[in-house]
């Protein structure tokens, strides 16, 4: 009897949605529709083409998603075997690191964002002020609310994500819906100094502890929406558009030229661990490596 891929990946999908979390499934559930359309029978779930899949997928996809693929892979071909698909139960390779080039703000781009978002404050401003030295993810800043502001010890409480994700509730006839959940791992709730520099900027703004920053409102903004602001920010600055990561990317930069170490640096971050950030961050500045090559003596 002949078997039927996408039918395999689709009961392997329900079999995992009720011990992942929405956002996950939906990200197993992208990466499902890319396998289904590439890998297209069954007979090609075997070591040597999946080694070579992901080989060239490396040359067109982030490392990021390289890595969620293999992650996915691997789990369906213990699937397979323990389903008597396959014949094997094999392990796909992990690709190489590749650095990729990370885009960061020059000095002049920050100080020229910087001074405009003071000088034109609005409650979406503030949010990009707060990234700017946090470097939040853009669905935690788009869930942050007043009360995740701590003034006694001056603190940002980190403990939600606003997300859009496959809507798998049948119910709805929607694609896509948004959800608020906790972030993609128990690193992610964490608690970041506020600076003394944007303090007094949220201090006469603060608004009712349940209304979110970006809003002063009891409802949200989506990522989706708020990545479009930021463009419209960057371009009224004279800034080349850039995808909102640049402000968490540009905010772990200045910290290690500023001295920050990396275990501190991945705790704000909200990495699972500190070579995460020092694999994303240690080769993106020139300036910081031959700062730090004059402290040799030899």
């Amino acid at each position: 009897m002949e078997v039927n891929l996408n039918n395999l990946m689709e009961e392997w999908l329900n079999h995992k949605k009720y011990n992942v979390k929405t956002s996950t499934l939906s990200t197993y559930s992208r990466i499902i529709e890319q396998l289904v359309k590439d890998i297209e029978t069954i007979d090609n779930i075997n070591k040597n083409y999946l080694n070579e899949y992901i080989k060239g997928k490396t040359l067109v996809c982030s490392p990021k998603y390289v890595q969620n693929i293999v992650m996915v892979l691997n789990m369906l071909i213990h699937y397979f075997y323990q389903r008597k698909i396959i014949d094997k139960d094999f392990k796909i390779r992990k690709p190489i690191k590749i650095n990729k080039t990370i885009k960061v703000l020059n000095p002049l781009e920050y100080s020229v964002l910087k001074d405009y978002l003071i000088k034109n404050i609005s409650y979406k401003n503030l949010g990009l002020l707060i990234t700017f030295y946090t470097g939040l993810r853009i669905g935690e800043i788009c869930a942050l609310t007043w009360e995740n502001i701590n003034f006694e010890s001056s603190m940002f409480e980190i403990s939600k994500t606003v997300q859009r994700v496959k809507n798998f509730d049948k119910s709805i006839n929607k694609k896509t819906i948004v959800i608020i959940d906790t972030p993609k791992s128990s690193n992610s709730i964490r608690e970041i100094p506020i600076n003394e520099e944007i303090l007094k900027v949220i201090k006469k703004m603060h608004g009712l502890d349940n209304n979110y920053i970006l809003t002063n409102q009891e409802f949200y903004i989506e990522p989706r929406s708020y990545e479009n602001h930021f463009k419209r920010v960057l371009k009224a600055c004279g800034i080349k558009t850039t995808k909102f990561h640049v402000l968490r990317h540009t905010f772990a930069t200045r910290c290690l030229e500023s001295g920050i170490d990396i275990k501190t640096l991945s705790i704000f971050l909200g990495h699972s661990n500190t070579q995460i950030t020092m694999d994303t961050y240690l080769h993106i500045s020139p300036e910081f490596k031959k700062k730090e090559m004059k402290k040799l003596k030899i």
